[in-house]
């Protein structure tokens, strides 16, 4: 049975194991009670048993700042927009069609190949990975204008929700604010 250090009726300490191996035996003289396993510091001796402290009520954590919950959501929104951005699109004709940053520069560049060259009346293109199609001039240049149109559809969304955000005068207001799912996000 553990020996606990007694002072003015509480526990003032419980020693982990013998106190006389634990404590210079000027300490250690003090540990001369023996308490049941689990006796905690700050228990009471009541009617014939220890009973140890109720727990610590936790403190509710603050809430972060107005302007800190700002920032945070201007960078969930950025992070929204970069998914939106890179989740890819349906092209009719053509099928799905990836939206990655690199993805974007390789339509981009094959848009500009064919305005520069008019002798050139299509291209291979994998539009999903191992999907491949060629596609024709005009519908190159209206896939490349589909994502474009995408890509500024995302932009807009996001700086509506940016504006939003700044535009909130408590944190009831930015709680009214979705930027998941069904946030009218371009699909």
């Amino acid at each position: 049975m553990p020996k606990a250090w007694i002072e003015d009726g509480r526990v003032r300490d419980v020693a982990p194991g013998d106190p006389n191996t634990f404590y210079h035996p000027s300490v250690a003289v003090h540990y001369d009670t023996e308490v049941p396993e689990g006796t905690r510091s700050g228990a009471t001796y009541v009617d014939g048993m220890w009973a140890n402290p109720a727990p610590p009520e936790q403190m509710p954590q603050p809430l972060p700042s107005l302007a800190d919950r700002k920032a945070a959501l201007r960078e969930a929104v950025r992070t929204e927009r970069t998914r939106r951005l890179d989740k890819g699109i349906l092209i009719e004709g053509v099928g799905p069609l990836r939206t990655g940053d690199g993805d974007r520069a390789m339509l981009q560049g094959a848009v500009s190949l064919l305005a520069a060259d008019e002798t050139l009346q299509s291209l291979d293109w994998e539009v999903q990975p191992h999907t491949w199609a060629t596609i024709d001039r005009h519908t190159l240049a209206a896939m490349g204008r589909t994502v474009a149109l995408h890509v500024e559809s995302c932009f807009s969304r996001s700086r509506a929700l940016v504006e939003s955000i700044e535009a909130a005068v408590d944190h009831t207001a930015l709680d009214a604010i979705n930027i998941g799912d069904d946030a009218n996000w371009p699909s």
